[in-house]
């Protein structure tokens, strides 16, 4: 399949998407603002006499190679699943958006020269570094499944949408970000995580990560929060009466309230696992644990209790919790851990058993 346009000089608008083409010659039509060749057959594209092209999508194409350096009005170039190893969008000042996503050959990308970028995707490539700090107007940035291991967005004031998840990253600053309302951050080596300053956050993903806390009382509009597979071991999400969907399970919780929390429609808090101070066959008093109330307890087997102290005769014990989810009463499973030489501050000592 071929397509000669050599012939019409002032064509504007060209595309020839989800065709047969292998071949594309467009360098007798300088007026050329907007180019869609993507999903064929193309293995070359040569944009070098478009210097009015705005909008180039060369996506899903065997390009190993871009060169728009002479292409100084474009503002979307859309190059995903490619071959490309390297792209130079230096010479693109007016860039608004930029998608190399799934361009897995893609080892670095500059944007230092493109101040007008509001959207970046280069997920699922070779990157293992990334500069925004020249993109003030950034609004989403998708860098997940990359290996890129630090990454700065104190520069980036307008950014709406974060996504670094399946990275090297270990740690994570958005405190200057208060327009962020989607934060996904999951399986990175992140040990601490503040959202104190993103009060219009709605949707928050922070899973198989190595945060031990993770304070959400700043986030009022928050709808998904998803922090299971943490070391978390308290969690207050009274001050998200928004909530409707919330994943803590396989963390470190020994209960959780949400009975401030009526619009909650999936809740999965299974498989919690709270270590406790305590050696088997000794007594812990449960009120050292911050918020938890003895009378929301259905002990699932019969255990010895003196007041508020419990016989620790296992190493682990599990018990049924209210969680009260909308203030209508739900149990669910949490577990006790007995680890003697758990260094948790502000717990004391065990007490011994009082026959």
């Amino acid at each position: 399949t071929s397509l000669d346009v050599s012939g019409n000089p002032a064509l504007r608008y060209l595309d020839c998407d989800n065709t047969g083409l292998t071949s594309l010659d467009v360098s007798q039509n300088p007026a050329l603002e907007y180019l869609d060749c993507g999903a064929t057959g193309l293995t070359s594209l040569d944009v070098s006499q478009n210097p009015a092209l705005k909008s180039l999508w060369c996506w899903h194409v065997g390009l190993t190679s871009l060169d728009v350096s002479r292409n100084p009005a474009l503002e979307i170039l859309y190059c995903q699943s490619t071959g490309l190893t390297s792209l130079d969008v230096s010479q693109n000042p007016a860039l608004v958006n930029l998608y190399c996503h799934y361009s897995t050959g893609l080892t670095s990308l500059d944007v230092s020269r493109n101040p007008a970028l509001e959207m970046v995707q280069c997920q699922h490539t070779g990157l293992t570094s990334l500069d925004v700090s020249q993109t003030p107007t950034l609004t989403n940035l998708f860098c997940y499944s990359t290996g890129i291991t630090s990454l700065d967005v104190s520069q980036n004031p307008a950014l709406l949408l974060l996504s670094c998840s399946n990275t090297g990253l270990t740690s994570l600053d958005v405190s200057q970000n208060p327009a962020l309302s989607y934060l996904e951050c999951g399986n990175t080596g992140i040990t601490g995580l503040d959202v104190s300053q993103n009060p219009v956050l709605n949707y928050l993903y922070c899973d198989y990560t190595g945060i031990t806390s993770l304070d959400v009382s700043q986030n009022p509009m928050l709808e998904v929060l998803e922090c299971g597979n943490t070391g978390i071991t308290s969690l207050d999400v009274s001050q998200n009466p928004n909530l409707k969907s919330l994943d803590c399970s396989n963390a470190r919780l020994s209960h959780i309230d949400l009975s401030q929390n009526s619009l909650l429609e999936e809740v999965n808090v299974g498989n919690n696992v709270h270590p406790v101070k305590v050696s088997v066959g000794e007594m812990y008093d449960l009120a050292q644990i911050p918020g938890f109330d003895l009378s929301r307890v259905d002990w699932m087997r019969t255990e010895e209790m003196d007041g508020s102290r419990l016989l620790f005769a296992r190493q682990t014990i599990a018990y049924n919790y209210d969680i009260r989810v909308g203030g209508e009463s739900k149990y669910m499973m949490f577990k006790l851990e007995a680890v003697p030489d758990l260094a948790a501050e502000g717990q004391s000592e065990p007490m011994p058993f009082r026959a």
